[in-house]
């Protein structure tokens, strides 16, 4: 990060040789005018004006041998110069240490010529080398180092020469000066940039051509104009200071010490300031509010030592700080120059970034040189001026005139940073703005088109305000001609639109076309659902019309403002955080061969899906599932009620942190010299508690799968080497489930019932469970690290443990936010358990990181109970696999889901019974999903926006997919996927807890098919495709064209060997009535090849089921090969 360069080695070296040689330069000139100001001269006028000619005789080489010294950095190598001068640095300290010796001030001012002839040569190499040094982007972090750095080096010197003896400041200048030259022998190695450069030794003519040099490049010229009236302004109050405070106010050097000090603290802040408000950017934004800062404070100075009495005695530190006008003083001393540094910093980086390359130190010489002119030329002017009798008050009233006159020309040159910077800084002050890769814009070019995210009626001023260029805004006639609306026209460049004009967007195409910066909001309004809301296609047409570059910019924290749409749903605050990021510019191309209406539909997807990926990579994933509790519950307030169970017991966010922190404390305890835990429990406030109290305690929860068989489940105990399985008596009597404890103990692990071990919890334990829940302690994890332990269904063989990261998790759970706009008022219905993956990512922790009330409901069998209790909750969202929907919705009254706003399908597919029981019943349309556990586990889902019937809808974003081609499969091809959401990898039964890391590109195993709007078509699992007479036959798609047949019964095709064409397929279903001539009279009524129908049906009353409802064809395999 561009903050964090003085670390870096090719950066600190020159850091520390231009801070040590600074050092020098003002221990040496500081020590001189105190021996000067208090030990050798007497009369204010006489002090005066030796101050003013040290002050020049120091800046003078500066105005003299620049131009040669610029010539020298651009010839020959930068760094070795540096050595060169930080010897001679050295050898001049040894000489100003004899000289002190004879106490002979004249030698000694031309000791601080030399000092300033040595630091002319060095100041063009040392800024010179920065762009040599450092990154495009690191530029004002290196320029507001060095600034800062420099006057450090000012408050150090200042402070050492007012107060140490002679021969300390001496002897310490020898010692500075040989660390200078250690350290400019650590400056990396670089070569001269003009080898080929003729060096003039006619210093005038230097001058002139260098002079010329900057004044031909107009943005050079006028930053270094304005920076050397920073320098003016600097050099007078630094000089003036010595007689202001020994001859006006009477004071002690100490007096001295300490404005020296404010004043170059001031700076440093200021510039330190300035790069965290710019963040890299190279801007002038805040020049002229500094500009008009440094006037203000500067006439402020004048009017508080104006009338001054000085006292006849010399006051102490104490003494005038205990004055009111010396409190004062120092503040808006202090102000001023905190102004300078804010002002000076942005300015130098500018010349920087804009002067030639291989010039770059002849204009930073050109910069030396009219700066020292305007600095001797303020030195002069005061001597001239004190000659003339002028009083050291009313020079401070004549600078502080001047300098309002250069804040009013600089505020009608640069007229739109002056509102811009005064509104950066009135948002960065309450709202904390931080945008991040704002440097992408450049990278864009000419024509940009900018699309945001639309959150708040925050979000115009917000992009105005922090994006480096005047933005053209595309907004609603109506709109623009409100007066507030107008006021805001100093900022930005309205482009008022008809919506109701379908040509509109031909005069948006235009200012695209004059290489303006175009911003549109494609949702065409602020969000009301605090998610991505439709997006409207025309910033795409735009794009693929003009060739623009596309700026996608996401505007995060804005909606939690007073100024959202979305109070109702959120706590809002006052001033929350806001962030801002600019991402990477990209294209957005519709091919030529669609019909105009086909263009606009495909620019509106990829827009959504451009925007949505925006949203998605900018998003906090990187923390754990504990520390997104704890931030769920600061943005939905503590008393948000969040969870129930069936005996409708309610958890507000407090209860449920509160108990986690305890139940985690005693697991802690519990769980000693242990990484993992099980979970062996039902969907109940107790299993959601549990799973966050292992999250808290740094334990990893495996949820186990308490509807497998006793083997199966004794392999997963195994698989994960657990030894400690929590669970409930109650639990376990209600269920029947006494041989799954018996395969814990086989397993060799402990079970643990929460029944009796919440009785052992101590006094103590629960206190210090108060404790963190007071202070929210957050969990020191990597979110990299597994946050839960699944298990596969076991239909291939042995359940195989499934290992996800926190950010799997929360990445799916992102994702899922996208699609499906949840908010706090909705109530989620979650009877799937939490050992199915679907029910713990979908339905337990979407809806407690995202503030909707969830119901936990043990069982989903219990198809008369549930629906009843979807009505008396009010349930507005459901899930389940489509046979418990099915059953929910042959039991349910019409009247049952009258609230249901989403009912989301997933772990099989859904048939088309179910989606028309729910459609003709409900009047609610089932939104299918298609994930696996191993992806934690959505991929796609249908929503609102983007339905398509059979399909199981888009890819969610930032998934990357390819389709593998399969022989002998003519449609579609094997899904393979990348994306943050794909496991860490698998533990497997033949070896036990070691992790088995995923491949890069995570195989699904089935043959899907993906349309031209990217939905996606299930064809089946890879291995259940049976080759018939040489052609690929999908057993999956064989099942749904039975289903049609046999609508109500349950059913599943396998295939078994067959001598004549290779395998045949064999039916297995709950209808007694089935039979073969009856299903190829339906294959033929469906057009379906004679090569698929099953050429052997079995009937079974009870066909073999896994405990999520899905057909077991393992079991059924079996069955089949045993007859």
């Amino acid at each position: 990060m561009a903050d964090k360069i003085w670390r870096k080695k090719r950066f600190f070296p020159l850091l520390a040789t231009q801070f040590l040689g600074a050092f020098n330069d003002n221990l040496f000139k500081n020590t001189l005018m105190v021996f000067v100001a208090y030990k050798l001269l007497a009369d204010a006028q006489t002090v005066n004006i030796y101050a003013n000619l040290a002050a020049g005789i120091f800046i003078l080489p500066y105005f003299l041998f620049s131009a040669f010294a610029g010539l020298l950095a651009d010839k020959y190598s930068r760094s070795k110069l540096t050595r060169i001068l930080k010897i001679s640095e050295l050898v001049l300290m040894i000489s100003a240490a004899v000289i002190f010796m004879f106490n002979s001030p004249n030698l000694l001012i031309f000791m601080l010529f030399l000092m300033g002839l040595q630091s002319t040569f060095f100041g063009p190499i040392k800024y010179a080398l920065l762009p040599q040094l450092l990154k495009p982007n690191e530029l004002v972090a290196g320029n507001a180092y060095v600034e800062a750095s420099t006057y450090i080096s000012i408050i150090l010197g200042s402070i050492l020469g007012t107060l140490l003896p002679i021969y300390a400041s001496v002897f310490l200048l020898i010692v500075c000066a040989a660390a200078g030259v250690f350290s400019a022998y650590k400056i990396p190695q670089t070569a001269g940039v003009q080898p080929e450069l003729k060096i003039d030794f006619n210093f005038w003519r230097q001058i002139k051509e260098n002079i010329s040099l900057i004044s031909s490049h107009t943005i050079v010229f006028r930053t270094i104009i304005g920076a050397t009236w920073f320098w003016i302004l600097g050099v007078f109050f630094l000089t003036e200071l010595f007689p202001l405070c020994s001859k006006v106010f009477n004071t002690e050097k100490s007096v001295v010490t300490m404005f020296l000090v404010l004043f170059s603290v001031g700076v440093g802040v200021g510039s330190f300031f300035c790069n965290k408000l710019l963040n890299g950017e190279v801007s002038v934004v805040y020049v002229p509010i500094s500009a008009v800062g440094l006037s203000v404070f500067a006439f402020a100075v004048y009017l508080l030592s104006y009338g001054f009495e000085t006292p006849e005695q010399s006051l102490s530190l104490i003494e005038f700080l205990s004055l009111p006008r010396g409190v004062l003083l120092c503040v808006f001393l202090f102000a001023f120059a905190f102004c300078g540094g804010m002002y000076v910093v942005p300015l130098n980086a500018l010349m920087q970034k804009k002067a030639p390359k291989k010039s770059t130190a002849s204009v930073i010489a050109g910069n030396n040189i009219i700066n020292s002119l305007g600095m001797v030329g303020i030195s002069l002017l005061a001597v001239v001026l004190t000659a003339l009798g002028f009083k050291i008050t009313t020079l401070f009233l004549f600078v502080s005139l001047i300098s309002a006159g250069v804040a009013a020309y600089i505020c009608m040159l640069l007229p739109d940073a002056l509102v811009r910077s005064l509104f950066r800084s009135l948002l960065k002050l309450f709202f904390r703005v931080d945008i991040r890769g704002v440097q992408n814009l450049q990278k864009a070019g000419s024509k940009t088109l900018i699309v945001a995210n639309h959150v708040s009626l925050l979000d115009g001023v917000l992009i105005a305000a922090f994006l480096p260029r005047k933005i053209t805004f595309a907004i609603d006639s109506d709109w623009g001609a409100k007066w507030y609306v107008k006021l805001f026209s100093g900022l930005v460049d309205f482009c008022p639109l008809n919506p109701a004009n379908p040509l509109a967007i031909r005069t948006l195409i235009d200012e695209v076309n004059k290489n303006k910066t175009v911003m549109i909001f494609p949702e065409g309004r602020i969000s009301v659902t605090g998610s991505l809301m439709k997006v409207y296609e025309g910033a795409g047409v735009i794009a693929a019309k003009t060739g623009a570059k596309i700026i996608p910019l996401r505007i995060d924290g804005a909606q939690y403002s007073k100024f959202s749409y979305i109070g109702h749903f959120v706590k809002t605050q006052m001033f929350p955080k806001i962030r801002m990021f600019v991402l990477p510019p990209c294209e957005l191309s519709v091919s030529e061969n669609l019909s105009m209406r086909e263009k606009r539909h495909a620019a509106s997807l990829k827009l959504y899906d451009l925007m949505a990926s925006m949203i998605y990579r900018t998003a906090d994933k990187n923390m754990s599932l504990f520390n997104s509790l704890l931030q769920a519950e600061m943005l939905f307030g503590a008393k948000h009620k969040i969870a129930l169970d069936m005996q409708k017991k309610t958890l507000d966010y407090s209860q449920f942190i509160l108990k986690s922190y305890v139940l985690g404390a005693a697991y802690k305890k519990l769980l000693s010299g242990q990484d993992k835990a099980g979970i062996l429990l039902p969907n109940s406030l107790a299993a959601a508690v549990s799973f966050f109290a292992l999250q808290y305690a740094g334990k990893i929860p495996v949820m186990l799968n308490f509807s497998l068989g006793v083997k199966q489940f004794e392999s997963c105990v195994k698989t994960t080497k657990l030894q400690t399985v929590i669970s409930s008596r109650r639990f376990i009597e209600a269920g029947k489930l006494e041989k799954l404890t018996e395969g814990i103990k086989n397993a060799g692990a402990e079970i643990v019932y929460l029944e009796d071990f919440a009785e052992k919890i101590s006094v103590l334990t629960k206190l210090k469970g108060l404790k963190k829940y007071l202070r929210r302690e957050e969990v020191k994890t990597s979110a990299d690290r597994p946050s839960v332990i699944l298990f596969t269904s076991g239909s291939e063989g042995l359940p195989k443990a499934v290992l996800l990261s926190h950010q799997n998790i929360l990445a799916n759970v992102q994702q899922l936010r996208l699609a499906v706009p949840f908010n706090s008022k909705d109530v989620f219905l979650n009877a799937l358990p939490m050992f199915h993956s679907f029910g713990l990512t979908v339905g337990t922790i979407l809806p407690l990181l995202h503030g909707v009330k969830v119901c936990l409901y043990p069982s989903p069998l219990h198809y008369r109970i549930i629906p009843e209790l979807a009505y008396d909750l009010q349930a507005t969202a459901i899930i389940g696999t489509d046979a418990f929907l099915y059953g929910y919705g042959r039991m349910a009254s019409a009247y049952d889901f009258f609230p249901i706003r989403f009912a989301v399908a997933g772990g099989e597919k859904l048939k088309e019974r179910t989606a028309e029981l729910w459609m003709k019943k409900f009047g609610v349309r089932i939104f299918e999903g298609y994930g696996t556990t191993e992806l934690s586990p959505v991929i796609s889902v249908n929503t609102p926006m983007y339905y398509k019937e059979n399909t199981v809808g888009r890819i969610l974003p930032e998934i990357k997919y390819k389709l593998q081609k399969v022989a002998g499969v003519k449609e579609g091809g094997k899904l393979l996927l990348q994306a943050e959401n794909v496991m860490l990898g698998y533990m497997k039964a033949d070896k036990p807890d070691v992790l088995q890391k995923a491949e890069n590109w995570y195989d699904t195993g089935d043959i899907v098919k993906i349309d031209e709007d990217g939905f996606v078509s299930i064809c089946g699992r890879a291995k259940r495709f049976a080759k018939i007479g040489g052609e690929m036959v999908s057993l999956t798609s064989v099942e749904q064209a039975l289903e049609k047949i046999y609508p109500n019964a349950v059913l599943g095709v396998l295939s078994i060997a067959d001598d004549k064409k290779g395998e045949k397929l064999v039916l297995i279903i709950s209808e007694n009535k089935a039979n073969l001539p009856e299903i190829q009279r339906g294959f033929k009524t469906q057009g379906i090849s004679e090569l698929w129908c099953p050429k052997e049906v079995v009937y079974m009353a009870e066909p073999p089921l896994l405990g999520s409802g899905k057909f077991d064809y393992l079991t059924a395999q079996k069955m089949l090969d045993e007859r």
